[in-house]
């Protein structure tokens, strides 16, 4: 399997609710943007309603309306939320919703990590011409994916160890870009992870995006511990770079507060 390149950084958007958060969205990237959710058939089945298989729109949070739509924003637990609200905790016991002949029982305890991520927010931003996701989006965590530079091997391999002048130019365009829109929704750094770091435990397969930022800095220094790498220090101090050249370790991150740009 392929290790991908996870761009993590924090938000300020308003996520009050769904149409404000794709209002400000709107405001900020000057785009009209489409909200609302896809149906699934087990979910129409236990709300007693019809099953389409398409995106249902909830709305146009219009920056010009003279302006073709091009994005759009998606809550893929919309409507598990719904089922919760008429159900409450017996949805997580009934067949239908665990894809199973007989009701399924869980521990209070698996019930309340159920409720817990049911009650946080995921939502994805999304071309609408391609399905293309350009950003996941928590409570206070979204991850950045408006510019493609490489998969984790490559970019690894660029800032720890092969000649950084050969690939400056094309380097220092992306984190540009990056450091754009990362300050655009409210960040100042950047933390670029392995999706498939051992460490990690979900971080990087959209967990991140359960936690408050706090919670996920800590989370990662703890794993990761003082391989959590700067990549400005990378750039410019060349003791620094050899320190982790030598090191020979996988499991690590990047974070870039764009300090030497």
């Amino acid at each position: 399997m392929g290790r991908d390149l996870v761009p993590i950084a924090r938000h300020n958007l308003d996520v009050s609710s769904f149409e404000a958060l794709a209002k400000d969205i709107s405001n900020r990237m000057q785009f009209n943007i489409e909200y609302g959710y896809y149906d699934s058939e087990k979910n129409c089945e236990l709300l007693g309603i019809p099953f389409v298989e398409e995106f249902i729109s909830l709305g146009i949070a219009y920056f010009n309306k003279e302006r073709d739509t091009i994005y759009i924003l998606i809550d893929f637990s919309y409507q598990e939320k719904l089922c919760y609200e008429k159900y409450g905790d017996a949805l997580f016991s009934m067949a239908i919703y665990n894809y199973s002949d007989e009701e399924v029982f869980h521990s209070q305890e698996e019930i309340e990590e159920k409720k817990w991520i049911l009650s946080e927010l995921s939502y994805d931003l999304q071309y609408t011409s391609n399905g293309n996701s350009l950003a996941e989006i928590g409570r206070e965590v979204i991850n950045l994916d408006f510019e493609y530079f490489s998969r984790w091997s490559f970019f690894y391999n660029i800032v720890i160890y092969e000649n950084y002048e050969d690939h400056i130019h094309d380097f220092n365009k992306f984190r540009r870009n990056m450091m754009r829109f990362c300050q655009l929704f409210g960040g100042d750094k950047i933390y670029y992870i392995d999706d498939q770091n051992r460490l990690l435990k979900g971080i990087g397969q959209s967990d991140e995006l359960l936690y408050s930022w706090n919670e996920l800095e800590i989370i990662l220094k703890e794993r990761l511990s003082d391989f959590i790498i700067s990549i400005p220090k990378m750039m410019t101090d060349k003791y620094y770079k050899r320190s982790f050249q030598t090191c020979k370790n996988y499991d690590l991150g990047f974070v870039d507060d764009f300090s030497d740009l």
